[in-house]
């Protein structure tokens, strides 16, 4: 089966499929040769400084996998430092940030002041690539607000859950301003040509129960409000005992994890949520034969959900081979045919 298009897959993305599109989180990254060749001479940073490697790399997994759609090639850490923060990645730690300037109070997002290549990123990439549908990206609030409390990755938001206890006006401060930030990125990815906008929220599942209802109620719900004239897709983990809170924001889906059926998830949402996900991408290391079978089950699983798009249960593996996602792939474009 052949690729879509731009138009087919947008068509699918509302609901009118006449099969399933996929695409993987993560997609553009280790695991792909040609993007180790690019890594090998240039850093992170320096990567997704240059427009056209942005270009390059996000449109890589779509020549070499054959997924439907791509998403731009960046890191959601990096457009604080248009907020005043130093973000740095150093080798098996990932992302350190720290305030820039010490001695200058932390500020708004100030769109002048970026000087990153992102928009310009996806400008290229919708010049080279008119046909193919792009996800652009940002960061959930509490995911980077943990960034920004820990400094560098804070999974189970330990550090994250002491500031909100002990220091309420600095975590406060934090989120309204970070939730400005993502709210003005997403409209300015979109602006530049973006299709639509995935929201990784990766760890908001961490949170307590009480908390989590306060960030969704104080910051999740009105985000989604602020970017409902776009197409949005809202990702989390562990976030499955929460879907009758998810049903109520804005966005077009929700990207669930492999602790979840869809079905019943589809259900909880009463029909209204567009769901993408949720093959665990552990099985992308296994037998393919395995992993196959495992699409199918999901495939049919989602069968009765009216929009659909399939992928991981979160990003796809350093180890993971290119020719199990080929068939991966294949077995998602074959699906009812």
């Amino acid at each position: 089966m052949k690729t879509m298009n731009r138009k087919e897959f947008l068509s699918a993305f509302n609901g009118n499929r006449e099969s399933v599109p996929v695409w993987f989180m993560r997609q553009a990254g280790r695991y792909l040769p040609s993007y180790q060749k690019i890594r090998q001479n240039k850093t992170i940073k320096e990567m997704c400084s240059d427009a056209s490697t942005i270009s390059d790399i996000s449109y890589m997994p779509v020549k070499e996998i054959g997924v439907d759609a791509s998403i731009i090639f960046f890191d959601i850490t990096i457009p604080l430092e248009a907020m005043g923060y130093n973000v740095e990645f150093r080798e098996n730690i990932g992302p350190v940030i720290s305030v820039m300037d010490k001695g200058r109070a932390i500020h708004g997002y100030e769109l002048k002041s970026d000087n990153y290549s992102l928009y310009d990123g996806i400008k290229l990439f919708r010049s080279n690539h008119p046909d193919t549908f792009l996800y652009g990206f940002t960061g959930g609030p509490i995911t980077l607000a943990s960034y920004v409390i820990a400094g560098s990755s804070d999974r189970d938001l330990g550090q994250t859950i002491k500031t909100i206890l002990n220091d309420p006006r600095k975590y406060r401060d934090i989120m309204t301003s970070l939730s400005e930030m993502i709210v003005e990125t997403a409209r300015q990815q979109v602006r530049s040509g973006a299709d639509a906008v995935q929201v990784f929220d990766s760890w908001s599942g961490s949170l307590p129960y009480s908390l989590f209802i306060d960030y969704f109620n104080d910051y999740l719900l009105p985000l989604s409000a602020e970017l409902s004239s776009l197409r949005t897709v809202y990702f989390s983990t562990r976030t499955s005992g929460y879907m009758s809170l998810l049903s109520r924001t804005h966005f077009s889906y929700l990207s669930m994890d492999s602790r979840v059926r869809l079905s019943e998830a589809y259900s909880v949402c009463n029909k209204g949520k567009g769901m993408q996900g949720n093959l665990d991408p552990l099985y992308t290391t296994a037998d393919i034969k395995v992993a196959k079978h495992e699409t199918q089950r999901i495939l049919e699983d989602a069968k009765k959900i009216d929009r659909y798009v399939f992928n991981l249960g979160h990003g796809v593996m350093p180890e993971t081979s290119t020719e199990c996602l080929r068939e991966i792939v294949g077995t998602v474009h074959s699906y009812g045919k």
